[in-house]
């Protein structure tokens, strides 16, 4: 059944097509619009990978190491007291 049709890639301009033509510029349109949105996808600048040396150590100095706990020292043990 012939159909008017108005397509963006074969400009058809209202004009009185078949069925089979009209899907066919269906199609024509969808592969244009995917092919566009995947180039502005593409454009999308990421910034560059840096590919200098690793570095070794910590990056944050740490706090000097606290001094040992005595053996003799007796701690305080919640459990023990139920």
């Amino acid at each position: 059944m012939p159909t008017h049709r108005f397509c963006k890639t074969s400009q058809c301009n209202g004009q009185l097509i078949s069925y089979v033509m009209k899907r066919s510029h269906e199609r024509a349109d969808f592969r244009k619009e995917i092919t566009m949105a995947q180039a502005q996808r593409r454009r999308i600048v990421r910034p560059p990978v840096q590919t200098g040396p690793v570095p070794r150590g910590f990056l944050v100095s740490l706090p000097e190491p606290s001094a040992p706990v005595s053996s003799d020292v007796e701690f305080h043990d919640p459990v023990l007291e139920l």
